[in-house]
């Protein structure tokens, strides 16, 4: 290469280097002012969510259901302009701010909606010839949001249905659908009776409707797809497909099974909790078409395992008197039912609670190589279940409900400044003091169980 040519790319060189400065200057520049407007238009959501009550006249809350309507889709707007000109970890960390201003903006629309209904006047026909099916009679479910159609459907003049019978039927209330894999089928078969079937409603109605009841996972999963009635039986099939799997759904109660967590504190109720929530996912095994015995010799020890180690005992000698396999589900489950209620109605003869049992503290989150240290009986430091992600305690970061996206929960620990393998503040993997002998019980990896994407045990 010569000099001038050597010169020449040189100078391509730096000239590029600065063309990706300008660019990146610009991209800030207007990242900036789109920040600002968006700010001014945030506190408008925020002064019209607070200033929003019950109790206002019918056109103060057909008010602040139109303005919310025209802000929050303005809102919208800026966000997607923004989210253009962000990093990725400035996109990830700006997204949760989003949602909280969608979650406030959803809670308020469908305050105000099931406040309009206060206003109108049922249109009751006391003959029984007018009475109609429970479905129809159904109060419909809240409107979602956002939409195009939330102004038309929120307005006064909107058509109610009503129980036009001398028979009043309780109002349905459908829980909206977080992406618990578990819960999909009882979601849809409320929807289905409520809306679906509802003959009174259009195709864009429950269209709109199903749309405000999905959040978190199943939201964002059809978020991209446009709310018409020919994009509704679309976004019902990637909602079945995604989470009404039946293999998925068994393999969820089986998980859970084979991963439960002994009762760190064993007292009748704690262990009468643990008892129920065991059954629970047999019975669904069940009622899914599932042999339950066919999984006894690898279930059983992980059941017995959440137990006091007397209940174990008392399992082992029972089975031999009785003559029946150790890893027989159907009798565990009628020896537990029979150990629990002893211990209830013992606390209820007592009028307290009872340390009957003595449980040795584990570790859920981890597979330990290393023997299990035993502690002499009065030791009493048990760790108590408590979930970083969502700030309560009662349950491990594994076992969140509410915050179930894994990009979420690792977002999460990144903010917080936690470990990916422990959790714990104050160090990363590489410097982990656990490194060495923790690591994910489904993928055998260096990372805690709740962020691993692995479905599989």
């Amino acid at each position: 290469m010569s000099l001038n040519d050597a010169i020449a790319s040189v100078t391509d060189e730096r000239q590029s280097s600065l063309n990706d400065n300008e660019n990146n200057g610009k991209n800030n520049d207007d990242a900036f002012l789109l920040k600002r407007k968006r700010s001014y238009v945030r506190g408008n959501i925020t002064r019209f969510c607070n200033k929003f009550s019950i109790n206002g006249s019918q056109e103060e809350i057909d008010f602040t259901i139109s303005r919310l309507s025209e802000t929050f889709k303005e809102l919208k707007i800026l966000d997607d302009k923004i989210h253009a000109l962000l990093s990725d970890d400035e996109f990830e960390l700006d997204i949760i701010e989003c949602a909280d201003y969608e979650d406030k903006t959803k809670l308020t629309i469908f305050k105000a909606r099931k406040a309009l209904e206060n206003f109108k006047v049922p249109n009751i026909d006391p003959t029984p010839d007018a009475a109609i099916s429970p479905n129809k009679a159904m109060n419909a479910p809240y409107c979602p949001f956002p939409s195009s159609y939330a102004s038309d459907l929120l307005s006064p003049n909107a058509p109610m249905t009503y129980i036009q019978s001398t028979v009043k039927l309780p109002t349905m209330k459908i829980e909206p659908f977080d992406g618990d894999i578990e819960k999909f089928h009882m979601f849809f078969e409320q929807f289905s009776s409520a809306v679906d079937l509802n003959q009174q409603l259009s195709i864009i109605d429950k269209h709109v409707y199903l749309r405000g009841y999905l959040k978190d996972e199943p939201a964002r999963l059809v978020d991209g797809i446009s709310i018409t009635a020919e994009t509704y039986e679309t976004v019902k099939n990637i909602l079945k497909n995604r989470y009404g799997d039946k293999n998925r759904i068994i393999q969820a109660h089986l998980d859970f099974l084979e991963n439960i967590t002994p009762v760190s504190n064993p007292t009748p109720l704690s262990l009468n909790n643990i008892f129920i929530e065991c059954n629970r996912r047999l019975q669904a095994l069940t009622a899914l078409g599932e042999n339950i015995n066919a999984y006894g010799r690898i279930l059983t020890p992980k059941i017995l395992r959440a137990f006091p180690n007397d209940v174990c005992r008392r399992w082992i000698i029972h089975a031999k008197r009785e003559k029946i396999s150790e890893s027989d589900i159907s009798k565990l489950r009628e020896f537990l039912s029979e150990e629990v209620e002893g211990a209830l109605t013992t606390l209820k003869i007592k009028g307290e609670q009872t340390d009957e049992f003595c449980a040795l503290p584990c570790t859920a989150a981890f597979n330990v190589n290393s023997k299990t240290q035993y502690k002499p009986k009065n030791y009493s430091k048990k760790p108590t279940p408590f979930c970083l992600f969502c700030n309560v305690a009662g349950h491990w970061p594994q076992e969140c409900k509410s915050v179930t996206d894994i990009d979420v929960r690792v977002q999460k620990l990144k903010t917080a400044g936690r470990c990916f393998l422990c959790t714990n503040k104050g160090h990363n993997v590489r410097i982990c003091p656990r490194k060495d002998k923790a690591f994910c019980i489904k993928c055998k990896r260096k990372h805690h169980v709740s962020i691993c994407k692995n479905s599989n045990p």
